[in-house]
């Protein structure tokens, strides 16, 4: 294998300052220290699974792969149990996403579990992230790059969309009408 030219290297050097600006952005605060590290890996990844491939054309490919990677750093974290700081509250969450949450029943998950492959990426990505994950507007927004407005018309989209597909009905009384 041959040695980058100098304005090659230029070329991945500026790649990586780009990808490690996106990483940033989309990372929550607390995790923003990783965002080099994730470039790095994905860098690995990319030199192991398309060698030979020039910055141009893994651009578009490597700033997708961060999304997820990004993504997926934020879910392992949350996973992760930890010990509030002296002081600090648990993260609040609206009392919409805690209705929501507690009308799904048995036969709604199963059901909800069956139709969710059928969505478009970016409506799947947005109910995992809010419905699977927990995670916020302003989080899934953040991670996807999307506008907070955004994440909120998409999620509403999805939720009409899999209510036209005649999912099983809330118990009585416990769905708020408009």
């Amino acid at each position: 294998m041959t040695s980058p030219s100098a304005d090659e290297d230029e070329t991945w050097q500026s790649l990586h300052r780009q990808l490690s600006r996106i990483a940033v952005r989309r990372l929550p605060a607390g995790l923003r220290g990783r965002a080099d590290d994730l470039v790095q890996e994905l860098f690995v990844w990319a030199f192991a699974e398309h060698p030979g491939k020039t910055p141009a054309e893994l651009a578009a490919l490597l700033t997708a792969h961060l999304r997820y990677r990004v993504i997926d750093e934020v879910n392992r974290v949350k996973a992760e149990p930890r010990l509030l700081e002296p002081g600090e509250a648990l993260p609040d969450r609206s009392d919409d996403e805690l209705r929501y949450d507690e009308q799904l029943n048995e036969a709604q998950r199963e059901w909800l579990a069956l139709h969710f492959h059928t969505l478009p990426h970016r409506e799947r990505s947005v109910l995992e992230l809010t419905v699977q994950q927990k995670l916020t507007g302003p989080e899934v927004a953040s991670l996807l790059g999307l506008s907070r407005e955004n994440v909120y018309q998409i999620k509403s989209r999805t939720i009409k969309r899999l209510e036209r597909l005649d999912p099983p009905a809330l118990d009585a009384g416990d769905r708020d009408e408009p």
